[in-house]
C-alpha cells in the first residue's frame, strides 16, 4: 500500500513539474536590443541622463507631454536592468509603484509583462502592514522596457557617458542649457534631468578599503559632478 502511495506521489510530481516547465516564462536569448536608427540632433526639450526606474519613468513623462526627449545611458546593457533587488513594490515601495501607476508611468505594465510571481506581503495581518509584490525576470524586464521605450515616437536614446553639463550664465542665475557627450558632442536642452541614482560617484567598501565602483563591479559616473 505505502510503494503504491510513493508511485501515485511521484507520478504526480512528474506531471506538475511537466506543466509548469511549459507555463514558465521563456528568457529572450541576449542579443543587441536597440536596433532602431535614428540621427542625435543638436537639441531637445528635455535630456534625461541615465535609464534606470527613474530615468525611463522621466523620459516617458516628457514624451506624454508632447516634448522631443533624449535619454542618455553609458552603455546598450544600462538600459532597463535591474540593478539590484529584482522585484516591484513591496512593503517600502509598493506605494511608490502604484503611485507610478496612477499618474501613467510604465513600471506596473511592464512588472504585468516581467513578473514570474505575484503575491502580497504580510497578507495573514492588518492592511497597514501589507504589500502587493511581484518578482521579475531581470533578462525579460529589460527586453520589455526597450520594446516599450522603441514605441515612443519623440524619443531618441544614445548610449554614451556624459562628460559634463554645460552651464550658462542667465539674467539673475546660473542655468543648466546642455551637456557634454565624451565623443565631444553638445546637445542643447531647455531641460535636463539627471537620474544617475546610486551610479553617481559610487563607492565600494571591504574593510578598509575604497573604490569607485557600483554593483556588481560596475564603474560609477563621476563626470557628471564637473
Amino acid at each position: 500500500m505505502r510503494v503504491c502511495l510513493i508511485l501515485v506521489l511521484c507520478c504526480v510530481l512528474l506531471v506538475l513539474c511537466s506543466v509548469s516547465s511549459k507555463l514558465a516564462v521563456t528568457t529572450p536569448p541576449e542579443r543587441s536590443l536597440w536596433s532602431m536608427p535614428f540621427t542625435l540632433k543638436k537639441a531637445y526639450d528635455v535630456v534625461v541622463v541615465g535609464a534606470g526606474h527613474a530615468g525611463v519613468e522621466a523620459a516617458l513623462a516628457s514624451v506624454r507631454r508632447g516634448a522631443s526627449t533624449l535619454l542618455v545611458t553609458r552603455k546598450e546593457e544600462d538600459l532597463g536592468v535591474l540593478a539590484c533587488n529584482p522585484s516591484i513594490g513591496g512593503i517600502g515601495k509598493g506605494h511608490l509603484a502604484r503611485e507610478i501607476d496612477a499618474l501613467g508611468g510604465a513600471m506596473g505594465r511592464l512588472a504585468d509583462r516581467s513578473g514570474t510571481s505575484f503575491k502580497v506581503l504580510n497578507l495573514s495581518r492588518g492592511i497597514a502592514v501589507q504589500g502587493p509584490r511581484a518578482q521579475m525576470d531581470r533578462s525579460l524586464y529589460r527586453h520589455n522596457t526597450v520594446d516599450f521605450l522603441r514605441s515612443q515616437k519623440d524619443l531618441a536614446v544614445v548610449f554614451q557617458p556624459v562628460q559634463s553639463l554645460l552651464v550658462t550664465q542667465g539674467i539673475d542665475r546660473k542655468k543648466c542649457s546642455g551637456l557634454l557627450l565624451e565623443d565631444g558632442q553638445k546637445i542643447c536642452a531647455n531641460s535636463v534631468v539627471i537620474t544617475t541614482g546610486t551610479f553617481l560617484n559610487g563607492k565600494i567598501f571591504v574593510g578598509s578599503e575604497t573604490y569607485g565602483a557600483f554593483v556588481s563591479f560596475w564603474q560609477p559616473s563621476h563626470s557628471c559632478l564637473a
